[in-house]
């Protein structure tokens, strides 16, 4: 079979139209066609919470309506941490990867967090397993199948975490142990990694996933070109937004600036007279002080810290380069004699050390 041949993958084409065009019915234990939850949530004055709000089905806008869809499809996209060789250029499977290199040409493959089409096998387990006993297969094959679909009957349980309000959920086919149990292990990639983490093994974390998941604070100095307007906009990085705006993914610790004693110091400025616009991902300032030492090259500073885990659409080397630009880009005005154009933005170091190796 020749899977480059147009007579044959227009086939798996329709197949996977078909699968991301269908739910599964837990209720008639069979594939439904999507319009038919999309009518049962209305029957049902079915509620959806979007961003702390309540919303009905008509009242959700269409990429509203698109997500909650996407969390019922038997074909769907979702985000999972892969096997991806940047040699090969493709994802591999568990069992194609021995000792952290391809078992095909032995190129190195690392853990990385992406898109990917999948299917929700989950949903029709049960059904799978059902009428595998009635295909005329060998025991043997039959069993291989049987671990592949992977469905397993037992209880979900929650420990509560200590000094915290976090709780682990955990599932054992095996309720009648868990008097038994002295510790917990949690995978580098579980959710709760960023607030458990202590502080000795963050460093690990990050270089095992490649990405900096944890608070990490930046300085961003702006030139007096950027002091014209009243109030005037400070741009921060792309980087620093987050994609859920009811979780905002930057904290500004404080706006300060060099005012025109001699020698010149630092000076905060009031809380009160600056804000962070999460729309334009800038901080405003409403009213500059009067004695900014505007001889400066860089005489106004943001000090900013990024929320917990808000870089899992953006990887490290491209947050680290928007991070770069932006420092060059608000000290454009003299780039060759300040000695602060010649030094690392701060912060830089703490995005690419699990890439030191390669990059510093």
């Amino acid at each position: 079979v020749r899977t480059s041949d147009p007579a044959y993958y227009k086939w798996t084409q329709w197949v996977f139209i078909q699968l991301f065009n269908s739910w599964y019915n837990p209720e008639t234990n069979k594939a439904e066609p999507i319009e038919s939850l999309i009518q049962k949530f209305k029957d049902q004055g079915s509620k959806f919470n979007v961003s702390g709000v309540d919303k009905s089905w008509d009242e959700l806008n269409e990429k509203e309506q698109s997500d909650v869809l996407m969390e019922h499809r038997l074909a769907y996209l979702g985000e999972a941490f892969v096997n991806w060789c940047p040699a090969l250029g493709t994802v591999l499977a568990n069992d194609e990867v021995k000792d952290g290199v391809s078992e095909r040409g032995g190129h190195p493959v690392e853990r990385k967090l992406m898109k990917q089409w999948s299917m929700r096998i989950t949903a029709y387990a049960q059904r799978l397993l059902d009428d595998l006993e009635g295909i005329d297969w060998t025991e043997s094959i039959k069993e291989s199948q049987r671990y592949w679909i992977g469905r397993s009957e037992g209880s979900s349980l929650k420990f509560n975490v200590q000094s915290s309000t976090l709780a682990l959920e955990v599932f054992t086919t095996r309720p009648d142990t868990i008097f038994g149990v002295s510790f917990m292990v949690i995978a580098p990639e579980h959710e709760f990694v960023a607030q458990l983490t202590s502080a000795d093994q963050k460093q690990a974390v990050e270089d095992y996933l490649g990405l900096s998941i944890f608070p990490v604070t930046y300085r961003v100095w702006y030139g007096p070109e950027s002091l014209t307007a009243t109030p005037c906009a400070l741009d921060l990085p792309e980087v620093s937004q987050n994609q859920y705006p009811s979780q905002p993914g930057v904290t500004i610790d404080a706006v300060k600036y060099y005012n025109s004693d001699v020698p010149a110091t630092i000076v905060t400025v009031a809380a009160s007279t600056y804000q962070y616009d999460p729309t334009g991902n800038k901080v405003i300032v409403q009213s500059l002080p009067s004695d900014i030492n505007s001889n400066m090259t860089a005489p106004i500073m943001v000090e900013y810290c990024t929320a917990p885990n808000p870089l899992q659409t953006y990887p490290v080397i491209k947050q680290a380069g928007l991070l770069l630009f932006t420092h060059l880009y608000n000290n454009r005005s003299n780039t060759t004699t300040a000695n602060s154009m010649r030094e690392i933005p701060f912060g830089f170091r703490q995005l690419l050390q699990p890439y030191k190796p390669l990059v510093l």
